[in-house]
């Protein structure tokens, strides 16, 4: 928790806590911690194996290798580790090193893993009866039309092919036959048509990333089905292997890939100015109580309407102190990056879940997730 405490500046620039090169050398160390906890637990030696110490180390070395993806500190290629030994074993062993240190597995390897878990299934879809969907999509109501149709198909359903056939604004098919092109075209074209902010979905951060629009249940109607729609769409551009580029914000991507809790720095991304206050709080001399005046609440303006929310029971009468303080930071951050929004998530993981299941993914830190979206 420590670890999560200590925000960039902290981190990087003052080191008060603990030089980069110790962390540097901690790395280094924690590393060989965990290759030896899964060498005891694939060996002879199974009772030298720890469940609480293997998962406690992992987890920590996993803060780091997070922390060195947003800002790089450790020295190049310093999580590569030779465990293939270990990973090729059995099944049981490929899936605890991927669901505890997928950072191990050479970046190769985790790409030919989703594309062999993707082909398997679309070898599966080949050999039923009805392995294609036919789309016929008028241009000038794309996205209207495309949810219509879609939005009546099961999971299984939106794994099999799609083979689309456009109308133009004469009610007329267009000349060529779907050898793909078409396909990726309709699905690129949903995927910007429903992430764009004025669909009111979605909203940008002060980097221009999307993520999903905290006022969305008040001003979309059937806001539930839309999320868990497009949740769909993207996990099918990712299982037919369509690169839609989307400038999803990290933070989103996090809660896609289920990923440690967001941490306080990802508020500079989302809100700048909030952010700089928290920090200054935090780092704040005198007394907090008496020169902030603030209490465990929060007061925001939702359509027009003025509205208090407490962060903890009794929220807006409990004051923030030098005690609490770190608290009432972690507790602001929580609520601005996971509870607003926590809903209109849920229903985009339910939907994106159909196509692609978490397994398939869970190898992926934000990065390569991108790479493949």
């Amino acid at each position: 928790r420590w670890l999560l405490a200590l925000d960039d500046h902290e981190f990087f620039e003052s080191q008060e806590f603990m030089a980069l090169e110790q962390w540097k050398t901690m790395g280094t160390f924690l590393k060989q911690v965990v290759i030896s906890q899964y060498e005891s637990l694939y060996s002879s030696n199974k009772e030298n194996f720890d469940k609480s110490f293997a998962s406690a180390t992992s987890g920590l070395l996993q803060l780091l290798y997070e922390r060195d993806c947003r800002k790089s500190f450790m020295d190049e290629g310093w999580i590569s580790a030779e465990i293939t030994h270990i990973f090729h074993r059995d099944e049981e062993a490929q899936n605890y090193v991927i669901s505890h240190s997928p950072f191990f597995i050479p970046l190769d390897d985790r790409f030919k893993l989703f594309h062999d878990n993707v082909n398997q299934e679309k070898q599966t879809i080949r050999s039923s009866f009805y392995s294609r969907v036919g789309l016929k999509i008028h241009r000038d109501n794309l996205f209207e039309e495309g949810y219509e149709k879609l939005s009546r198909l099961s999971a299984t359903e939106f794994r099999q092919k799609f083979r689309v056939e456009f109308i133009n604004s004469s009610g007329l098919a267009e000349a060529g036959i779907d050898g793909g092109g078409l396909f990726k075209e309709f699905i690129t074209e949903m995927l910007h048509r429903g992430f764009n902010p004025d669909s009111g979905l979605f909203t940008n951060s002060h980097h221009n990333d999307l993520y999903p629009n905290p006022e969305a249940p008040k001003s979309v109607e059937g806001w539930e089905k839309m999320f868990t729609f497009l949740g769909r769409i993207l996990g099918k551009s990712l299982f037919d292997l369509v690169l839609v580029h989307l400038p999803l914000s990290r933070f989103f991507i996090s809660r896609i890939l289920k990923k440690s809790a967001n941490h306080v720095n990802d508020l500079s991304i989302l809100d700048p100015a909030l952010y700089k206050g928290l920090m200054e709080l935090k780092n704040y001399k005198g007394n907090v109580e008496e020169d902030f005046g603030l209490t465990f609440s929060l007061s925001e303006t939702v359509l027009g309407e003025k509205r208090i929310v407490d962060l903890i029971p009794g929220g807006r009468n409990k004051s923030v102190t030098n005690q609490n303080r770190m608290k009432y930071i972690f507790l602001m951050a929580r609520y601005r990056l996971n509870v607003k929004i926590k809903p209109q998530i849920e229903y985009f993981l339910l939907g994106f879940y159909d196509v692609i299941p978490y397994q398939w993914i869970q190898m992926f830190n934000e990065v390569l997730f991108c790479s493949v979206c």
